[in-house]
């Protein structure tokens, strides 16, 4: 926000269309839930190094770097490789200022991807503890993927609301700009994150629902020979108690946590100027 109040430009940006405050709003709003996420992030990342001390850190830090990697695509630290069509709000700063800010607020994001996959990495059956100690143990896992999950979602639903909020302003001061940044592109921006989250959370949850398959089979395999009938009966009741069963509810929410970025890009439409 000091960035963005300090930039040369920023005052006779705000001259030319009042619409850049709504821009500054929601960056400010970016940043608030950065920083939350961030304290909640860290209050995960260290219950996760309790749990299982980051034993396989070197795999969750490669996927984290994956999407470092990703994140750089789309936001194009690099701007000479992207020839701007439109004035930017900021003037000359403004590739630097939005540089700065996209690693700042990326970095919550980065640290959830890594408890993400240090969580899910971490779960294994434990040999010879207790069945309740297992589906506890899952059950956490489970809540915690998903918590990580909504908050890097509210992070990048804020991101590409502000990027609608650009594209009001930059319309707004220049009524050619529109075939240069249509709303196509917004909309594209929320369903290329829509996909890295995808990318995240699906394949750490579907491991996480091995473990507990493998928990259940063993727990079959314990029981011994039993009859077809009460044998899909005990089957069936593992499998509800390891969380195997598909929950409508649980679908739902997730789902709608991964569309999010689309969701808020077609919302930015409905912004002023939109």
């Amino acid at each position: 926000m000091f960035l963005i109040a300090f930039a040369d430009s920023a005052a006779g940006a705000y001259d030319a269309s009042p619409k850049l405050l709504t821009w500054i709003v929601l960056i400010g709003t970016q940043g608030a839930i950065a920083g939350f996420s961030f304290a909640l992030v860290t209050g995960m990342l260290s219950q996760t190094h309790q749990e299982n001390r980051l034993r396989e850190w070197p795999y969750a830090l490669a996927i984290s770097v994956c999407v470092i990697c990703l994140l750089l695509l789309a936001t194009g630290v690099a701007p000479s490789l992207f020839k701007r069509k439109w004035q930017a709000p900021l003037g000359a700063q403004h590739d630097f200022i939005i540089i700065v800010l996209t690693v700042a607020f990326s970095a919550p994001s980065i640290l959830a991807v890594f408890t993400m996959w240090s969580t899910a990495l971490g779960i294994r059956r434990g040999a010879g503890a207790p069945a309740l100690e297992n589906v506890f143990r899952l059950n956490v896992a489970r809540a915690r993927l998903r918590n990580l999950l909504w908050l890097m979602s509210l992070q990048i639903g804020a991101a590409t609301l502000s990027t609608g909020a650009l594209r009001a302003w930059i319309i707004d001061t220049d009524a050619n700009a529109a075939k240069a940044f249509p709303r196509e592109l917004v909309l594209a921006h929320g369903g290329y994150f829509a996909v890295i989250l995808a990318l995240c959370f699906i394949p750490a949850y579907t491991h996480i629902q091995r473990v507990g398959e493998s928990c259940r089979d063993f727990g079959l395999s314990a029981l011994g020979g039993l009859e077809t009938k009460t044998w899909l009966a005990h089957h069936q009741e593992l499998s509800t108690q390891y969380g195997l069963d598909a929950n409508p509810a649980d679908i739902f929410r997730d789902t709608v946590a991964i569309a999010t970025p689309i969701l808020t890009s077609i919302l930015s439409f409905s912004l002023p100027g939109g």
